[in-house]
């Protein structure tokens, strides 16, 4: 066609003919394909995930880390990444095989519901003949799926995938370690408190409960407790009774094993070890003897450790402040002042929400 014949055509419309415009790119895909890896890595985080891809990103990442917790066994030069499922075999065969808990072990330091995790894989493996190293992997991974549930269920596949990111970066030891357990009585708690119809305290109570005997840290959820979202007080009842209840399962297994003597044993190897060879506490003594300076660390309790009366000294300073820490966080949670109710919404075209009228 010539120019004379389309500029007719223009003419003829009534209108002049609009500069041509370069191409606009709208697709997302295409504007991070050119920023390369890292734009399409961005994008990829960015757009919500769906439950299969969810599922899918879960699958794949926990077939690494289990690849690497069995398959390859030795990461770096100092010690097996396996090595405390060990000692968790030794005791959990020991509870099975009737020989109750292990507070002679000066390595035992964990409240009595930890005993019964890691019963668990070797009554499957008395039974069934599974090595105890797969089979408490394959329990962490069981744990793990809940708990990835369970975010989803609650906040979406972002909570979710933010925890699958956080747990493969912190590679194969996140499946061998019992840590998983009272991570997911804390999630269980939450969820219980934040429920949509309600906070379900008894449910929390169970779930606190449960974590705080299998490993004592949950029990510092006892601060959140005090200021739910209605304004009224939590009933303590129902709390109470959650914890009732799993300190009664947990004893109650036990004693089935033969264990029911000594449940708070753990506590004397807590309060005689020194400064724990990672804390950050014990830095300054870490670069001293980089640097050929100071006494060396012992290996005691299940730990590197530093023992000499100054580290001890640190060691007690750094447990009065944690505990000071937590009672300033749940005295500041308790009485600071509530906020109010949400305002009505506005009305249609900005004016003041119009009010019900007053029941005849």
């Amino acid at each position: 066609m010539s120019e004379s014949s389309s500029a007719g055509r223009v003419v003829s419309a009534g209108h002049d003919a609009p500069p041509p415009r370069p191409p606009r790119e709208s697709n997302d895909a295409s504007v991070a394909a050119r920023r390369g890896a890292a734009g399409l890595a961005a994008l990829w985080w960015r757009q919500p995930w769906s439950r299969r891809r969810l599922w899918a990103v879960w699958a794949a990442s926990r077939a690494v880390l289990l690849t690497l917790a069995l398959a390859v066994g030795e990461l770096g030069a100092q010690h097996s990444v396996t090595g405390d499922i060990d000692l968790y075999r030794d005791w959990g065969e020991r509870l099975v095989g009737g020989d109750g808990l292990p507070s002679g072990d000066e390595k035992w330091q964990y409240p009595p519901g930890a005993a019964v995790v890691f019963a668990a894989p070797a009554g499957v493996g008395a039974l069934t003949g599974l090595p105890y190293r797969v089979g408490f992997a394959l329990l962490m991974l069981a744990v793990d799926a809940a708990l990835t549930a369970a975010l989803a269920r609650a906040g979406g596949t972002g909570a979710a995938r933010v925890w699958l990111v956080g747990t493969t970066a912190l590679g194969p030891v996140t499946l061998a370690r019992f840590d998983l357990v009272p991570a997911a009585c804390v999630v269980a708690g939450l969820v219980a408190l934040a429920a949509a119809r309600g906070p379900r305290w008894g449910r929390a109570g169970f779930a606190v409960g449960l974590g705080a005997l299998v490993k004592a840290w949950p029990a510092a959820l006892l601060v959140a407790l005090g200021r739910p979202r209605a304004p009224v007080r939590p009933p303590l009842a129902r709390f109470v009774a959650g914890l009732a209840a799993a300190a009664a399962s947990v004893v109650a297994l036990l004693a089935a094993a033969g264990a029911a003597g000594d449940l708070l044993g753990f506590l004397d190897a807590q309060q005689a070890r020194g400064l724990q060879l990672e804390a950050v506490a014990a830095t300054p003594y870490v670069v001293a003897r980089m640097l050929g300076l100071g006494e060396a660390s012992t290996y005691s309790y299940g730990a590197l450790q530093f023992d000499d009366s100054l580290a001890r000294a640190v060691a007690t300073a750094c447990s009065l402040v944690e505990l000071a820490v937590l009672a300033a966080a749940a005295l500041w949670w308790w009485a600071a002042p509530r906020r109010g109710g949400r305002p009505p919404p506005a009305a249609a075209g900005g004016g003041p929400a119009r009010r019900p009228p007053p029941p005849p």
